[in-house]
């Protein structure tokens, strides 16, 4: 009777190299590369292996990569922040200078919507006026050398034009209304000697304000 034995052979675990670089800032990633890649190419196995030579060029240069990135962020970070500055700067002057233009524009139309809209601005673009409901100020007549009446008021920035009433000085007696584009008006068809009354409004865009004091006038 024979008896028959089993043989097992083992196997050495197989080593496997590990390169830890949790932790590591880029550029230590870079210099800790390329210092173990020269202790990988003085093993001298190395010379006779071109796959782990071409392994190890693409290895440094994917290390530099990262240390060179990390300069580019550093770079870019510092032109944005720059950019940023200057960028508050301008935005500044902008304002500053917008509003110059639009006071003037504004100055020019002397409120009248059809001048601004002429010079190429929307109502939208010009500089609010603060909210009130206060009538146009400096009520006035003034006559030309043909004696023909002019009726002027101080413009009122922001304004969307005025509205004036022509009456005879009676509660009951105010003419129509008449819509006034710029900051004065030339009645017609008076006759010397007739007494007049005289007041105006300003249109905004919150709508109509009180009505000025009335101001009398005689035609001559």
């Amino acid at each position: 009777m024979s008896s028959s034995k089993t043989s097992t052979k083992t196997h050495e675990p197989t080593a496997s190299p590990k390169f830890l670089t949790a932790g590591l800032k880029p550029a230590d990633i870079a210099a800790l590369t390329r210092k173990t890649a020269e202790v990988v190419k003085a093993h001298p196995s190395y010379p006779q292996n071109p796959a782990l030579q071409t392994c190890v060029t693409s290895w440094i240069a994917a290390g530099d990569s990262i240390d060179h990135d990390e300069q580019d962020l550093k770079n870019a970070n510092s032109l944005a922040t720059q950019a940023l500055a200057k960028r508050i700067v301008h935005v500044g002057d902008w304002k500053r200078e917008t509003k110059r233009v639009l006071a003037e524009i504004d100055r020019l139309a002397a409120g009248s919507p059809t001048e601004v809209k002429a010079w190429g601005f929307d109502l939208s673009t010009r500089i609010s006026a603060p909210p009130t409901s206060d009538p146009p100020a400096e009520l006035r007549v003034l006559y030309k050398r043909d004696l023909s009446l002019v009726i002027k008021w101080k413009p009122v920035p922001g304004s969307r034009g005025y509205s004036l009433q022509i009456g005879d000085g009676t509660p009951q007696g105010w003419g129509p209304i008449i819509q006034c584009p710029a900051a004065n008006y030339t009645p017609v068809g008076l006759t010397p000697g007739q007494h007049l009354t005289i007041r105006v409004a300003v249109q905004r865009k919150s709508g109509l304000s009180a009505w000025s004091d009335a101001l009398s006038a005689v035609a001559r």
